[in-house]
């Protein structure tokens, strides 16, 4: 009888780690998930870019939006280098989610995904608003935007109004780098601890 009680716990065992591999592919699959809509998105945001950029040629003769058009390329080419760069296939596999390679080197991108975007987040903002000024800049010369006239007193609204937007924008981000970064980082203690076993 003791024997079988053995048996018993060392199967309860396994199918316990069993359920728990599952649940950390799982969620290491969301994660991925939700980072390649980022990717899909940003992508598009940069092909909009460049189809607005060349239907608006002329507008190039104005160095302020040369200035804008380069400050949000930087912007989103920076975002995505760091978002392709920590790429990863989703895991259908789970005998290779036993290989400490394999989980050594999905924490090393965790890691890496938390650190840029506690690190550039603000880098990014600064260049993403600063290409709106001088989006906003180029645009003064014109006198007009939608039949909306500019003058002295609406430039500065404009621009306290672009200022606004940097600060909304870093606390909602950081909010969501916070969130995000508790999540990886429950996900990579329960990844070191697999590799353990």
């Amino acid at each position: 009888m003791e024997e079988l009680n053995k048996w018993k716990d060392m199967y309860q065992k396994s199918e316990s780690d069993t359920l728990s591999i599952d649940q950390l592919i799982e969620r290491l699959n969301v994660i991925e998930k939700g980072v390649r809509k980022k990717r899909i998105l940003l992508i598009m945001c940069f092909l909009v870019l460049i189809v607005t950029s060349l239907l608006r040629l002329p507008e190039f003769e104005n160095i302020y939006y040369v200035l804008s058009y380069v400050l949000i390329t930087i912007g989103i080419s920076m975002k995505l280098f760091v978002l392709y760069r920590g790429k990863y296939s989703l895991i259908s596999d789970k005998t290779k989610f036993n290989n400490q390679n394999f989980i050594k080197n999905h924490v090393g991108k965790l890691k890496e995904k938390i650190n840029f975007e506690k690190r550039y987040l603000m880098v990014f903002l600064i260049l993403m608003i600063g290409g709106v000024n001088f989006a906003l800049i180029g645009m003064y010369d014109k006198g007009t935007i939608f039949n909306f006239e500019f003058n002295q007193s609406n430039r500065l609204f404009i621009h306290l109004s672009t200022i606004l937007l940097f600060f909304v924008g870093f606390y909602l981000n950081s909010k969501k780098i916070n969130r995000y970064k508790k999540d990886v980082l429950e996900l990579i203690t329960e990844l070191e601890d697999a590799t353990k076993k």
